[in-house]
């Protein structure tokens, strides 16, 4: 075990022990330095030369007295023996202590590390074509073959881009976004042991819905409604969780609803007070309950953090939209509400431990 101690500062770690990891469960280890005073910074490196840049990469926690937790996940392609190395600094003078960890198989041979989750969505106004990243975590073999499972949707293209990577490329024709706006898919990967895994992922179009323009009639002009729909909506907590996010709403309308919508976006608006919709991504929201005049709705929001390390943050930014179906009013023009009814609502989500 090698220690080196900070002359100027006294700073220093406590030695490690080894470590056993496994492919696949978190390997936890707890740090503590010592210092004579300053800001302490604690980081880590290895001769595992992509740990820093790979997506499930190792997170440091620090917390007062010195202390610090160290996570990371073994890949399939970390087994063997390594070294860690972590650093404590303060003031420009910094130490270290090395710690041997071994990685070993884990006990799900084949198994999807990415896509996340069950799904995405995306807009074909602002691009034709989408690309799912995928990532196998195989402890048996160092290959994997990518297919296409039972369940396809026409115009998507799997490519196999690595032994353990692909991409899912998606361009959905202007006849299928007419026919349909929900795609599923499932992927299959296998390897040369006859291990066998497979991902079930829905792509959604985020294309938005307006009712047709009405058409005039003849005669004396309609009496027509120019209130929109009435949204009743609790605005998201920010929340701790590594699940998909939920909204919900209450939207109501004498004439009745004809449709919800949900924009939302990591990305804060260039203009807070006023966001552009047509940069945020749009998910149909689903009728869940009530009549056509009274109406619950909900929709789902991909956890933009899923996959990252505990601890990780991002902050969701979104509008809620309805229209009614006053044009069902012979030459009467529909209405449109939001939610907020300027700017947008935020939350953060955490990913939990």
């Amino acid at each position: 075990m090698m220690l080196g101690c900070g002359p100027q500062t006294g700073t220093r770690l406590d030695p490690l022990a080894p470590r056993t990891a496994v492919v696949g469960l978190e390997l936890v280890v707890t740090l503590h330095a010592e210092s004579d005073g300053g800001q302490l910074t604690i980081s880590y490196d290895s001769d595992l030369t992509d740990l820093k840049t790979r997506k499930l990469k190792p997170s440091i926690s620090t917390y007062a007295g010195g202390e610090a937790i160290f996570r990371w996940t073994p890949l399939s392609a970390d087994v063997g023996d390594h070294v860690v190395q972590f650093n404590a600094e303060v003031g420009g003078v910094a130490t270290s202590a090395r710690m041997a960890v071994t990685v070993i198989g884990g006990a799900e041979p084949l198994l999807f590390r990415e896509p996340v989750g069950d799904g995405t969505t995306f807009d074909p106004a602002k691009t034709p074509c989408t690309d799912v990243s995928i990532l196998i975590d195989d402890t048996g073999a160092a290959e994997a073959t990518l297919e296409p499972g039972a369940v396809w949707s026409d115009n998507a293209e799997l490519q196999q881009d690595t032994a353990l990577s692909g991409t899912l490329h998606f361009c959905p024709s202007d006849a299928q976004q007419l026919q349909a706006t929900v795609f599923p898919f499932s992927l299959v990967a296998t390897d040369e042991t006859g291990a066998r895994a497979e991902k079930r992922y829905t792509i959604v179009l985020g294309a938005l819905k307006v009712p047709p323009p009405p058409t005039p009639a003849p005669g004396p002009a309609p009496v027509c409604d120019t209130v929109g729909p009435a949204i009743t909506h609790t605005p998201h907590a920010n929340i701790t969780t590594s699940g998909n996010l939920h909204l919900s709403a209450t939207i109501a309308d004498a004439d009745g609803v004809y449709d919800a919508t949900v924009f939302y976006s990591t990305t804060a608006p260039a203009d807070l007070a006023n966001p552009d919709l047509t940069q945020m991504t749009a998910i149909d929201m689903l009728f869940v309950g009530g009549t056509n005049v009274d109406s619950s709705y909900a929709a789902t929001i991909p956890n933009p953090v899923y996959a990252d390390a505990p601890g990780t943050t991002a902050t969701i930014y979104y509008v809620l939209r309805s229209t009614d179906e006053d044009d069902s009013v012979t030459g009467c023009a529909y209405n449109t509400s939001y939610d907020p009814p300027t700017g947008v609502h935020s939350f953060v989500v955490k990913r939990s431990q």
